[in-house]
């Protein structure tokens, strides 16, 4: 018998123009960025430095792991080409605004990434699609989307990131890093942004929104994300999403 073919990794994304309810409030932040090709609306950005209208015809990525909003026009929607995705080992720590030729590689990359969603494409073209426009970006903008080098905080990271069902603590972390743990939260913090506990908080709580949308129950979905306390696990799924874990999951939708 042939093996199976593995399976078409996860990738959010579309072209939308957006219900006139659409927002966006990220109080905690967010552990991957929103990538968007705006091609219409009236829509403001909002964070603790910053109050900007996104630029029509401009790629707009969004920073993680730092609170902000979205607000649009409801008689303007917001028209886009939008991607999630998690840059690392990439930081992109404020809000960046790309202008978009009418030609060149940008365009092409973006041209063809629009062309994809359309016709359904294998999500791993995509991907790769979507790898080469970030590369782009990042030499259009080399001073926004910076390499996290340390390889303590890359190693910790990682070991977050392989380790979604399991609570780990800083001192845990630290002997892997080879760091003191004091240290190795202070690197954490300077070069992501956040602290170790918070970012696998927000890696663990969105592995359970992608569980959730694919019909998970909600006692599964605590237990695979590490949560033991499925109170706790409700808990802290309000902070970041703003919806308790069962109504998230009736009324999500695929939105930017």
């Amino acid at each position: 018998m042939p093996a199976s073919p593995p399976p078409s990794p996860a990738l959010e994304g579309g072209l939308v123009v957006c219900p006139p309810d659409w927002r966006v409030d990220e109080p905690q932040g967010a552990p991957f960025s929103r990538i968007y090709f705006v091609t219409g609306g009236s829509v403001t950005y909002r964070d603790g430095d910053r109050n900007v209208r996104l630029p029509v015809g401009s790629l707009c990525l969004f920073p993680t792991h730092v609170p902000y909003s979205l607000r649009q026009d409801p008689v303007h929607p917001l028209r886009c080409l939008w991607f999630h995705r998690d840059l690392f080992p990439l930081a992109l720590r404020r809000f960046l605004a790309v202008p978009v030729p009418d030609r060149g590689l940008l365009r092409s990359l973006l041209d063809a990434l629009a062309e994809g969603v359309r016709a359904s494409r294998d999500p791993r073209i995509l991907l790769h699609l979507l790898e080469a426009l970030v590369l782009e970006i990042r030499a259009q903008a080399p001073d926004a989307l910076v390499p996290v080098s340390d390889q303590g905080v890359l190693a910790a990271a990682a070991h977050l990131q392989d380790h979604l069902d399991t609570p780990l603590s800083n001192g845990d972390l630290a002997r892997l890093a080879g760091y003191h743990p004091d240290h190795l939260v202070r690197l954490f913090r300077n070069r992501l942004g956040t602290t170790p506990h918070r970012y696998h908080l927000q890696l663990r709580l969105r592995r359970a929104a992608h569980l959730l949308t694919e019909g998970a129950s909600l006692a599964d979905t605590a237990a695979r994300c590490g949560f033991g306390d499925a109170k706790a696990f409700g808990r802290a799924f309000l902070r970041q999403y703003g919806l308790p874990p069962s109504r998230y999951r009736r009324e999500r939708r695929s939105l930017p």
